[in-house]
Parts: structure tokens; sequence; C-alpha cells
């Protein structure tokens, strides 16, 4: 499954204000973004498969794009874990092809390639992000470390552990190559699957105000990708 914002405005706009546009998404799907219960002190090239070790109970992600094509990216995911793990994985592409329409509506292939910086974990409990190894040239894979070790059956009358991982990272998307409009293509969870989620919050802040007419032509993709 996939969730995409397509989204384009015409380069004649005049600057103006940030809008915030907050968007809820509540259901039960399987989490897209790479992230797997998993023991990373031994992993060495991640190669994704439902995981029931853990379940994600909410996912959040919240968005800044700035004019220059840079997103500055907050996600926040809560999850508990039936078996005992040191963490989690998230991978991020930093390559990928995309299909826009141009002025006469014709759909054109481009490629494009991502950077990200400045990844890191907001909590100050030992929690800890290492880069690795995600086994796919146009994936960055990073393993969030927990505090320390979670999971495995409860003594009775416990419930099972659970965390949330606060982190933070910039993804410069680059120009966007079109004299014509400047648009948003992002995929906010991604196309991995590895485990269930119970719950999805997001929020975008565009780096213009978004005018009734152009609100019209927000556009979002979900499903099995």
């Amino acid at each position: 499954m996939f969730m995409i914002l397509y989204f384009y405005m015409e380069r004649s706009l005049g600057k103006g204000k940030f809008v915030k546009i907050a968007f809820l998404v509540s259901m039960l799907m399987l989490l897209l973004f790479s992230l797997t219960g998993c023991d990373i002190n031994s992993i060495e090239e991640y190669v994704p498969n439902f995981d029931n070790g853990y379940y994600i109970n909410n996912y959040e992600v919240n968005i800044v794009i700035g004019e220059d094509n840079v997103y500055e990216i907050n996600e926040k995911i809560t999850a508990t874990f039936f078996d005992y793990t040191n963490g989690i994985v998230r991978t991020i592409p930093v390559e990928q092809t995309i299909g826009v329409p141009n002025e006469n509506g014709d759909r054109i292939i481009k490629n494009y390639e991502f950077e990200i910086s400045d990844f890191h974990i907001n909590s100050t409990d030992g929690a800890y992000v290492e880069k690795g190894y995600s086994g796919d040239l146009f994936m960055k894979a990073y393993y969030l470390h927990l505090p320390e070790g979670m999971g495995g059956v409860p003594a009775e009358g416990e419930e099972y552990d659970s965390y949330t991982f606060d982190f933070s990272y910039t993804y410069d998307l680059g120009e966007d190559r079109d004299n014509a409009k400047d648009f948003v293509y992002f995929n906010i969870i991604g196309s991995s699957i590895d485990t269930h989620i119970g719950n999805v919050d997001f929020s975008i802040t565009f780096p213009k105000d978004v005018t009734e007419e152009y609100r019209e032509k927000l556009m979002f993709y979900a499903g099995r990708y």
C-alpha cells in the first residue's frame, strides 16, 4: 500500500504566507515505510519481510516544505514489541523516477536524486540512530536503536513493551526542473511493507498560500503498491 500527495501550483503566483494544511488519516493498513523489529546489532543486509514481532500503534509525519524544495520532516512512530528487539530500521529513497504532466497534459518521465541530512533522534533517553545498509542502491537505511532492548512475553498482569521513536531529518529533493509550475509529489508513508499500523496522522506546511482554486487540484492516492 502507499499514500501519495500530488499537488502543483503555477509559478505566476507571488510569494505568500505559509499555510498549514493538516490532514488526519485513521485507518488499519500496512505500514509502508521500511520499518522492522530486528536485532540491529547483527544485521548486515536488510531485506523486507512481514514481521509479526511488533505492531505500529500510531505513525505521525509532519512536513514543512521550503521554496527551495527542501523538506524538514519530523516523524513519531509508536510501536509495541512482541518479540525481543533492539530497535527498528527506517529506509528512505534517495533516487526516484516520477511521471509528471507537462503544459499539454502529457506525462513526462523524469529521474530525480535526493539528499538526506541531519537525521537525528529527538529524545534524550538513550535512544540513538546509526546509518546502515539497505540492500538497495536507491535507498538509505537508518537503524533506530531503543534505549535498551524491549519485547518478549510480559510477566503476568503486565503489558507488552511500547516505545515512541521521535526523529527528524532534512530531505532535499533538489530542483524540480519545471519552469511552468512548482509541484509536490511525495509518498508520505512510503511503499515498503513489513508490519501493520493502526493509525496515521500527518500535516503538511506549504511555502506559499494555497488558494481555493489550487486546493481543488490537491490529490491523494492510497492503496496497495
